[in-house]
């Protein structure tokens, strides 16, 4: 049966294309009877999935290792199929977290590079992070199979004329019995076409990788080649249709058969006929009702038995002569055998086209073409958006737990995070994305930069843009990245200068269960917890991550969100309230495998009982199995969380901080590790010229001990960028020496 639709793709957003399919190759301007074509992202074309006949599977090849095809498409894991995830409940915390972190205005952004309108209905509608390793790794490959066509054959997939929401509804209207109009036929047509087309593309890489003798080339491409390896497309439907129909117009040929011929040789000779009367009685000839008419002019007088047929303005009246009435009755009738002729021809093709689709040697073919063309259209569209915010594709996912070696042995700490931060030491690290962009502000950005035209989808569905170089590498971008050290302020709303956001760091060391992330507002926690949310299930959805190279995390079945405001008076939900009921609902579905983002972590209440609260749902969260997580993140105004870093067994809770900069009194949204955040309050009001003896009150009840505790971090503050400063300075150096040392090798 076809895939319930779990929610709405969200909120329109403006998206990097807004156009319809072409039809550059097939089919010129539907007729008035076709229906009408959604926008590209529009919420209001989403709907039920295509038709399904009978729940009816059809398998592409008995031999491909790809889940079956079927007619209820989406953009799945293994191929072109209908999910299971698409039948859960709405109510979901799962679903609803994705929500939370925005995930639907990700897919929009994502459905907009994608060639078909099925495909961006689909991408919008029934992309869903998949909840298995293995699933979440053939999506990966899926794309990863797309990289290598363009890298190493340049081989660009064309789905431009390809009509697949006229074809969908075609084949719906054909399995119900109903007669197909040109419209519908040429998209058909296209549809044939064009899946003959991608398919014999990718036919030709997989051929031109197993003459090479290239097996990690073949095996590369297999996730694709296989779902096209034994397709066989009804080619000769689509030659039938073209050579009966007029492509630009969808109406029949007079060559379409001998009954259409003779009907409209009687059509146009009648025609010729009436306008050779009533030229006589003026140039001015309409149609009116199906019979030709002349049109008098004021003061003219109509000749005795006319039949009058209309008026003008100013007098003119519009008449039918004598001697035309017997020609217009012999012209209506050869109009309706030129009609019943024609819809023979419609009638004739429509069943050519329901036993290509009905033939028990290749049951749904037609379907089947359909289903692979949306699927394929999806991962390329996957692949080109990464490749717009210049994204890195994960390959392999790391283990939450590591065998064989003694915790001790690591190379954790500062020392750890030096080498993660050079992107050595992987292997040490749960979770390591150096430089990631928030994915939505980074769209955001290059929208609003005009620097989309590079690879906004072309007429014919297409980008000229070069792959990645090799395995998990960053996919080449179409501009000219600014420094990492530029800062942005993710608030702005001010649309002209829109600055890029801030790429920050996740370096999470293995066996760590909980980071605490603490500073001052408007500092970039939240952005900072949906940034990694996204980048976890882009990933798994095997989109590439907006981050440097390479990129390592575990496969999380799921990620649970709590960011916001819950507070509803209908319910009686306090703001404080809302937070619990939302935190234990996903508790309850959390395991010890799942990624937990818990933004302002018990606030609402009193200061103590909300810091008790807080360490105990982080102790709750840190335990393996259901109601535990693999890594939760929580963001907090309570300093007392902190100190859960120095609890109990070491290396389970991490603490991280946001940056601000107390000279300019702006954060710089950059993310630092190992030290919590500290109070800015007094030092602001100090710098804003407070009172003196207010400050000094102030400090005088915090003590002596809160006093020395926030001297101290503002050492390791200024210690910390010390050696930012060292490190960027010997790599300019390191950089510099690779020159001279390859000018030095160009010398000789």
């Amino acid at each position: 049966m076809s895939s319930r639709l779990l929610r709405r793709a969200g909120p329109r957003v403006s998206l990097p294309s807004n156009r319809r399919d072409s039809r550059t190759e097939l089919c010129g301007p539907r007729r008035a009877r076709g229906p009408r074509r959604p926008g590209p992202a529009s919420t209001s074309s989403i709907g039920p999935s295509p038709f399904v006949p009978s729940g009816r599977t059809l398998s592409s090849s008995s031999s491909s290792p790809s889940p079956p095809l079927r007619v209820g498409v989406r953009v799945g894991a293994g191929g072109p199929s209908c999910s299971a995830a698409a039948t859960e409940s709405t109510s979901s915390y799962r679903e609803k977290s994705l929500v939370t972190i925005e995930w639907p205005q990700l897919c929009q952004y994502v459905a907009g590079f994608a060639a078909t309108s099925l495909g961006q209905r689909e991408l919008c509608t029934n992309l869903h992070p998949p909840e298995t390793e293995r699933a979440a790794l053939a999506m990966i490959r899926q794309t990863r199979a797309i990289q290598l066509m363009q890298e190493e054959y340049v081989a660009e997939i064309d789905f431009g004329g390809i009509q697949t929401l006229e074809a969908e509804l075609a084949l719906k209207r054909v399995t119900r019995g109903g007669m197909l109009n040109g419209g519908e036929l040429l998209a058909v047509a296209s549809l044939i076409r064009g899946s003959q087309r991608v398919s014999r593309k990718i036919r030709e890489c997989a051929s031109q990788a197993e003459k090479e003798g290239n097996e990690a080339m073949v095996d590369g491409l297999r996730p694709i080649s296989d779902v096209f390896a034994t397709f066989d497309v009804p080619f000769g439907v689509a030659t039938d249709i073209v050579a009966k129909l007029d492509e630009d117009s969808g109406s029949v040929r007079e060559s379409a058969s001998d009954d259409v011929r003779r009907a409209a040789g009687r059509v146009r000779t009648l025609e010729n006929r009436l306008r050779s009367i009533l030229k006589n009685w003026g140039d001015a000839i309409e149609e009116q009702g199906g019979r030709l008419c002349v049109v008098l002019g004021m003061g003219v007088s109509p000749p005795k038995g006319s039949v009058m047929v209309g008026g003008r303005i100013g007098g003119a009246a519009v008449i039918e002569p004598p001697a035309a009435v017997n020609i217009n009755n012999d012209l209506v009738q050869a109009r309706s055998e030129l009609k019943a002729a024609e819809d023979a021809v419609l009638w004739a093709l429509t069943k050519t086209v329901e036993r290509a689709e009905r033939d028990t040697a290749n049951v749904g073919c037609l379907t089947r073409c359909l289903s692979a063309v949306v699927w394929l259209d999806g991962v390329n569209a996957k692949y080109r958006f990464g490749g717009w915010i210049s994204g890195t594709l994960v390959t392999e996912f790391s283990q939450f737990r590591k065998t064989g070696r003694a915790r001790g042995g690591k190379k954790g700490g500062a020392a750890g995070r030096k080498m993660a931060e050079a992107g050595e030491g992987g292997d040490d690290w749960l979770v390591m994305i150096r430089k990631l962009r928030h994915p939505l502000l980074m769209a955001r950005y290059l929208l609003n930069k005009g620097e989309s035209s590079g690879n906004r989808p072309s007429e014919t569905g297409t980008t000229a843009v070069a792959p990645a170089s090799s395995q998990g590498k960053r996919l080449p971008g179409w501009r000219k990245e600014k420094s990492s050290s530029d800062s942005s302020d993710e608030s702005d709303s001010d649309e002209d200068s829109l600055p890029p956001p801030v790429p920050i760091d996740i370096l999470v060391e293995r066996g760590t269960k909980g980071v605490v992330i603490t500073g001052p507002n408007t500092g970039g926690k939240t952005a900072a917890l949906k940034a990694l949310g996204l980048a976890v299930s882009m990933a798994k959805c095997g989109i590439p991550v907006p981050s440097e190279a390479p990129v390592r995390m575990p496969c999380f079945d799921a990620v649970y969100a709590d960011i916001g405001d819950e507070q509803s008076l209908s319910a009686s939900l306090s703001t404080f309230s809302g937070h619990l009921r939302r935190i234990e609902g996903l508790r309850e579905e959390s395991t010890g495998k799942s990624l937990v983002l818990l933004d302002e972590l018990g606030t609402g209440t009193d200061a103590i009982d909300g810091a008790a609260l807080g360490i105990a749902l982080m102790n709750t969260f840190a335990r393996d199995g259901p109601g535990g997580s693999g890594l939760t993140l929580a963001s907090t105004h309570h300093s007392v969380l902190t100190s859960l870093k120095y609890q109990g067994e070491t290396g389970v809770f991490e603490n991280a901080s946001v940056e601000f900069d107390e000279v300019n009194l702006q954060p710089t949204y950059k993310l630092i590790w190992g030290v919590p955040g500290r109070s800015c309050a007094l030092n602001i009001a100090e710098r804003l010229d407070v009172d003196a003896d207010i400050v000094q009150q102030a400090r005088s009840l915090l003590g002596r001990d809160a006093t020395e505790v926030d001297e101290q971090l503002v050492r390791l503050e200024a210690l910390r960028k010390r050696e930012e400063d060292i490190r960027s300075d010997i790599r300019k150096l390191q950089r510099a020496q690779k020159r001279v040392e390859g000018s030095i090798v160009s010398a000789r």
